[in-house]
């Protein structure tokens, strides 16, 4: 499995609400991922959201960096699931974002939880 460090891109043409979320995140802070196929200036591309905003222009914040997303978008297609975590910041308004595979939680069968009789 795959885990990355990534600069999230784009912020600066998001709304201004969008900067202001991302100015007010803070290390350790949990953010989604997206894959965005039809993007024109990129195929691989990778949405990042803030996952406690509600309203689009402040949920979606800006891209995980095209180095990196060419890298996890092929594996995002064949159905792993990414999540980000704020690592670092770069400067003010360049979170770096650890990329890491969403790990399954394993579950319990019917016949493991029930009790013998």
């Amino acid at each position: 499995m795959t885990e990355v460090t990534a600069h999230l891109r784009g912020v600066n043409f998001r709304p201004t609400v969008a900067k202001e979320v991302v100015l007010a995140l803070n290390v350790g802070d949990k953010l989604s991922l997206e894959r965005e196929p039809s993007n024109k200036f990129d195929e691989n591309a990778i949405r990042v959201l803030h996952p406690d905003e509600e309203a689009e222009d402040s949920r979606f914040l800006g891209y995980v960096a095209k180095e990196v997303a060419v890298v996890i978008a092929p594996l995002m297609d064949e159905g792993t699931e990414y999540s980000a975590e704020v690592y670092s910041f770069y400067n003010t308004i360049t979170p770096v974002l650890f990329i890491s595979p969403v790990k399954e939680t394993e579950t319990e069968t019917v016949g493991e939880s029930q009790d013998a009789a």
